[in-house]
């Protein structure tokens, strides 16, 4: 029974000496595993901190456009000239409420319309030549008359320039009625 004694404690010593060696093997692992999070739990932190910084620079650029877009819209509204804003063919984009004055139309019915609608049809060869001459940039300023809804024929000094409304090549249009200056000048 000596023997087998001695092969019991021969078999637990390998087993102890096996136990140490994995769980050595196990702790190195582990050592590793750690190592390899908190390096890659720096880099994330890293990556969060550049990441709330571009959100930070975005949300800052995105109030300034914004805030940019409210003070264009402001001034668009607020000029006590008749603004238009028409794509090239003469089609009106927008318009502000003096150009709603100007025309005593609404705002949703001068939308839509074409431009040479609010010529006199006396006018209106004429008015076509204007265009294309405004849209070439050949002409920046021009006199012409412009129709209200009661069908009252006013003068006007328009000066245009081009933009870039929705992505697409259109006119600003600067109308002012000078029927003042007009009735000045015949006296």
């Amino acid at each position: 029974w000596w023997f087998e004694a001695l092969a019991l404690i021969g078999l637990v010593v390998a087993m102890i000496a096996a136990f140490k060696y994995y769980t050595y093997k196990i702790q190195s692992r582990n050592k590793w595993l750690e190592q390899t999070i908190d390096e890659r739990t720096s880099e994330l932190r890293q990556k969060n901190h550049r990441l709330g910084t571009t959100l930070t620079r975005h949300k800052q650029a995105e109030r300034a456009l914004k805030d940019s877009e409210k003070r264009l819209r402001d001034l668009f509204e607020s000029s006590p000239d008749a603004v238009f804003v028409e794509d090239l063919e003469g089609n009106i984009l927008d318009v502000n409420p003096a150009a709603c004055f100007l025309h005593k139309m609404e705002r949703e019915y001068l939308i839509g319309k074409n431009a040479l609608d609010l010529v006199p049809p006396s006018e209106c060869d004429a008015a076509v030549q204007n265009t294309v001459k405004l849209a070439s940039g050949e002409l920046t300023q021009i006199e012409s008359f412009s129709w209200t809804q009661d069908g009252e024929a006013i003068p006007v000094e328009l000066r245009a320039s081009k933009i870039s409304h929705s992505g697409q090549a259109a006119l600003l249009l600067h109308v002012r009625d000078v029927s003042e200056r007009k009735h000045a000048e015949e006296e």
